[in-house]
């Protein structure tokens, strides 16, 4: 479970879901515990950009986003920084940048440099690519696909 501790008693803890359930866990079933509000915490961000791209731009771009966002939001204690090209996927480049954010803002960072990037992006002609499929039929299954005339209703 993941959230924030509300009480620590002698037997169980209690613990606040990011969905607002109350969790009660057993002193003894705790194993390793994450603190997420202890001096500072990342927005992991990715983000993908067609293959075409400038990566060199793009990163300007992510760069200077970050620091606008940085001088605009007070939970966010150091500009973005990318961190490189972390995969080459299907049909997009994924970028992973981080940003360094106050204890238990991260999220909210995230979401709001995400929608920063995007209108960015698109101000810029950068395409946020997303999956594409071309299909090649078989001359058969084509000509069956043309011919096909869907069931007529029963008409009472």
């Amino acid at each position: 479970a993941a959230g924030i501790v509300e009480a620590i008693d002698v037997r169980t803890t209690r613990l606040r879901d990011p969905d607002g359930q109350l969790h009660i866990i057993r002193n003894g079933q705790l194993g390793n515990i994450v603190n997420f509000s202890k001096g500072y915490i990342y927005a992991v961000v990715e983000i993908g950009v067609a293959y075409d791209a400038d990566l060199d731009r793009v990163f300007e771009i992510i760069e200077e986003t970050g620091q606008k966002l940085q001088q605009t939001n007070d939970d966010v204690l150091e500009p973005t920084e990318v961190e490189g090209l972390a995969e080459f996927g299907e049909s997009r480049l994924l970028i992973h940048t981080i940003t360094k954010a106050k204890p238990g803002r991260h999220r909210e960072v995230g979401y709001e440099l995400r929608k920063k990037l995007k209108v960015a992006f698109e101000q810029e002609g950068i395409e946020i690519p997303f999956a594409q499929r071309v299909l090649t039929l078989n001359p058969k299954v084509k000509r069956a696909i043309n011919h096909f005339q869907p069931p007529k209703e029963n008409v009472k």
